[in-house]
């Protein structure tokens, strides 16, 4: 289980492992460095680029692909960094976020309304998944999380064989409502030890994906299957097809109750300034900035716990009159609202108790209290 400090912790490793892999390409000079500046100019760029002359011939397309995918890391890094938002939802909701069904049409544009810009998302319970084609047996991966940006309609380019990816917050006015996600990944021995990078560092394993629901309607399905036709299987993640597929949708998930009405969401600033503090202070980088962490969903799971409990003390099988107490499933709903009904909303519903107390028991509510002065 990852907790608010843990994900915090997560998301300033994973930033300063991909600000590694950039220093050292920048470090190669000539060419590489070249490269690289200009695709991470492209992506931040909002979709307008200017082609610029080459100083340097081209180098093969695998080498400058894979260049491409740094410089586009580093920019998604780069967006995070201006809010520095992380998500911690509770484990039992991040349960319940997988258990809707996947033909739930969900309305054009809903992920406009994230509550914050360009976030990362902790997986509360790491996706593990085997790894395809590895020299060692049993290894595996753990995804760990996704950071989110915008995205905007893509301009013509005449620089580069792969042409811009354009990256914006997912707040900026040229956002088009699609959204972009850097999927994190840790890669494990079988015996649990952590496959480490030649730079130092778990050798992270990124995927790269675009969720596109800004124009029109789509289900869940639609969206995967949308993302496989898309997807560059060339990037040698080492993961498997279906492992892709549980990742997003384990995402679209979180991000359908983030952009919800109902949604909960609530900062705590202690957590992020003590991971900020347990990571000792940035070494030769400097100071590390505290994360601003937003708890999501811990009343609504304190709900599910208390309902596991509750079903342990009902004694006996149903006598047809008394239904046992239990939990009907949070679920996606959506609603007609607005000026003749044009407008379509989407709220999350929460669990609803069935013969169970509707009190906020094991909801904590912490109140500083000011020592008093001596006199």
């Amino acid at each position: 289980m990852i907790n608010g400090v843990a994900a915090a912790e997560l998301a300033m490793s994973i930033e300063d492992n991909i600000r590694t892999n950039a220093e050292h390409v920048c470090g190669m000079g000539g060419w590489a460095n070249e490269l690289y500046r200009f695709a991470r100019e492209d992506a931040l760029a909002g979709g307008n680029t200017t082609p610029r002359p080459h100083s340097f011939p081209r180098p093969p397309l695998n080498v400058a692909r894979e260049i491409h995918y740094m410089a586009f890391d580093a920019a998604h890094m780069a967006l995070w960094r201006r809010g520095r938002v992380v998500y911690d939802i509770d484990p039992d909701l991040w349960g319940s976020l997988s258990n809707w069904k996947t033909t739930t049409r969900l309305p054009a544009g809903l992920f406009r309304r994230l509550p914050h810009p360009d976030p990362f998302i902790a997986f509360p319970v790491p996706l593990r998944s085997p790894m395809k084609d590895s020299k060692h047996g049993g290894a595996y991966m753990e995804t760990v999380g996704c950071f989110v940006n915008g995205r905007t309609y893509l301009q013509c380019s005449d620089h580069g064989e792969l042409g811009p990816l354009s990256q914006v917050s997912t707040h900026a006015p040229t956002a088009n409502g699609n959204l972009g996600l850097l999927m994190v990944s840790v890669p494990h021995y079988a015996d649990g030890t952590t496959i480490m990078a030649p730079l130092g560092g778990p050798d992270l394993a990124i995927n790269r994906v675009s969720l596109r629901v800004a124009e029109r309607e789509a289900t869940l399905a639609e969206l995967v299957a949308g993302i496989y036709e898309r997807y560059d299987w060339y990037s040698a993640s080492g993961q498997v097809q279906e492992a892709l597929g549980e990742m997003i949708r384990a995402t679209v998930g979180a991000l359908v109750y983030l952009c919800s009405r109902t949604a909960e969401v609530e900062q705590t600033k202690a957590v992020g300034k003590l991971a900020a503090r347990r990571l000792g202070g940035g070494g030769s980088k400097g100071p590390v900035k505290a994360p601003n962490v937003y708890q999501v969903g811990y009343r609504v799971g304190s709900m599910l716990r208390r309902a596991r409990v509750e079903r342990t003390r009902f004694d006996g099988p149903p006598t047809g009159r008394v239904m046992p107490p239990h939990i009907r499933a949070a679920h996606p709903h959506l609603y007609r609202v607005g000026v003749g009904r044009q407008e379509i909303e989407l709220k999350w519903l929460d669990p609803i108790r069935v013969n169970m107390p509707d009190d906020d028991a094991g909801v904590t509510t912490v109140i500083p209290v000011k020592e008093r002065t001596k006199r």
